[in-house]
């Protein structure tokens, strides 16, 4: 069996500092992107869905959908309410 060298601590303090100072940049940039440049997908969601900014962007001759809110009380069918009633 082949003898073993062992890795000097310097060596092993050195790779971990190494592997630390590229985490730390990989989510610096991401956050410069983010924040600055304004190419992440965070913020950019509209009423419609992440999905509707990135469609209005390659069709914008297309007049935009209209979103309409309607309140609970609109949402209840007749017949539900007919029942409850005592209508039948």
């Amino acid at each position: 069996m082949p003898r073993k060298i062992p890795m000097p601590l310097w060596i092993q303090h050195l790779l971990v500092l190494f592997i630390v100072a590229a985490c730390v940049a990989f989510v610096a940039r991401q956050m410069v992107r983010t924040f600055r440049l304004k190419k992440s997908k965070l913020g950019a969601c509209c009423a419609k869905g992440c999905d509707a900014n990135d469609a209005g962007k390659t069709q914008a001759a297309q007049p935009a959908e209209r979103v309409v809110f309607m309140p609970v009380e609109m949402l209840t069918a007749s017949k539900r309410s007919g029942a409850e009633r005592g209508d039948r």
